[in-house]
């Protein structure tokens, strides 16, 4: 469950947004291999430090 914090975007919304990102980052992450996208998720709620995802292909 995602923490409420000062954000005006209501917990179900959040709740939705992360679900999608949660889903799709990796797939962009693998098709886009060549291009530098590192995105970040965040396993312990949104007061915890992001956990970031890659790595940048040593190429670009």
């Amino acid at each position: 469950m995602l923490e409420r914090d000062h954000s005006p975007i209501a917990p179900e919304l959040r709740a939705a947004v992360h679900a999608h990102y949660q889903h799709v980052a990796p797939l962009l992450a693998r098709h886009f291999t060549a291009t530098p996208i590192v995105f970040a998720s965040f396993p312990h709620g949104f007061d915890a430090p992001p956990q970031w995802h890659g790595p940048l292909n040593p190429r670009c």
